[in-house]
């Protein structure tokens, strides 16, 4: 079982961030709760609005790009696939193509079924208590 480093280096946040776009966009519409977090994920590495409005735009129109994302986030598995869940959680449920696409991406990067299950009912509970504290 992968570590989750405290510090992941820059490329590897960019590596997250296509993939969190992938995700965010993976049901057509990127709500603004979606986009806040994928502003926040861009901000982080210094990746301008612009910047993500084409990557978003790359992710809604070829359906090869997510494709592309899975041989950069293997050096640290857990994190990607927890960020990416993160993402598709934070406008209060993970649909079933997101979770589809994040299994794939968990496939690709050697993590089993136990441990994706694990990681996304953590994600799970946590979009409920969001969606709780809102209500």
């Amino acid at each position: 079982m992968s570590t989750v480093s405290a510090q992941p280096s820059v490329a590897h946040q960019a590596d997250i961030l296509r993939a969190a776009v992938c995700v965010a966009a993976m049901d057509g519409n990127v709500c603004p709760t979606e986009m806040r977090c994928l502003r926040v994920l861009a901000e982080r590495i210094g990746v301008g609005e612009r910047s993500l409005q084409r990557l978003i735009h790359q992710a809604r129109n070829r359906p090869d790009f997510y494709q592309q994302q899975f041989q950069a986030l293997s050096a640290d598995a857990d994190f990607a696939i927890k960020s990416l869940l993160y993402v598709a959680s934070v406008d209060g449920r993970v649909c079933e193509d997101e979770r589809i696409v994040i299994r794939h991406f968990a496939e690709s990067l050697g993590v089993d079924d136990a441990r994706f299950e694990q990681i996304l009912k953590s994600a799970e509970r946590h979009a409920e208590m969001r969606n709780d504290a809102k209500a």
